[in-house]
């Protein structure tokens, strides 16, 4: 059983660093004159 909680835990954390990651490169993609 903890074995099985690790990994969920461990996945959920790969996909929310993924989410994040995601939306920093979208910031980035975005024109300069919008973050002024």
């Amino acid at each position: 059983d903890r074995k099985k909680y690790l990994v969920e835990s461990i996945s959920k954390l790969d996909k929310y660093m993924l989410q994040m990651r995601q939306k920093r490169q979208r910031n980035e993609q975005l024109p300069t004159e919008r973050s002024n």
